[in-house]
Formats: structure tokens, sequence, C-alpha cells
């Protein structure tokens, strides 16, 4: 079993070994990692997601535990993408990279 804290959302596992009471224990059991407020974690699967979302994973603490948790979000557009997508809709085209959106969209402008 992994214990951890949350703290400001984020995981901080717990070390191994661990210092409690000036002594070093090593492989503690679970009741010394409670003892010094660590929570068990627990792994969930990501859900299944639609075509340009992904599941980005967080943490939630329930008290006696440490939840992973998911949040479906659309999925994040790169700077090229978005340069390709607008040539793209400025010329019709349907071209897939950037060079080749480049390359359109420059015969378009010299045909006009």
């Amino acid at each position: 079993m992994t214990y951890a804290k949350l703290i400001d959302g984020e995981l901080i596992f717990a070390p191994n070994p661990i210092l409690v009471d000036g002594n070093y224990i090593g492989n503690p059991p679970g009741e010394v990692y409670l003892a010094e407020g660590y929570l068990p974690v627990i792994y969930t699967d990501p859900p299944e997601t639609e075509p340009g979302y992904i599941a980005v994973s967080g943490w939630y603490d329930e008290g006696d535990a440490i939840r992973q948790v998911w949040t479906i979000v659309p999925e994040p557009i790169t700077e090229e993408d978005a340069l390709v997508r607008y040539a793209n809709e400025l010329t019709g085209a349907e071209d897939e990279t950037l060079e080749a959106a480049t390359e359109t969209l420059i015969k378009k402008v010299m045909e006009e």
C-alpha cells in the first residue's frame, strides 16, 4: 500500500525509511504512516473519453484515504495545430501539417 499526504492538491509520498521520535523505521507498517498523518492512496483507472478529450488525474482527500479522481477536459491544442486549423479555414483546405498548410496558403495568396 502506498501512503501520502495531500498538500495544496499535490500528493506528497511517505518516506521510507521514516523518522519517528528520533528513530528511523524502514518499511514501516501502515499504522506508523497513519500515526504520522499519511493516508493510504487509492489509485483508479482513467475513464474512457470521446475523441478530442482527455482524462486529467487529480486527488481527493476522503478523510481516511486519498483517492485518485479524473476530470475530462478538451484535449490541448498545440500552437502548430492552431496555425494549421487557421490556415485551413482561410483556404478551405484540409492540410494536416504546418508545411502543407503554409504552402496552400501561399498559393492562395499568390492567386489573388
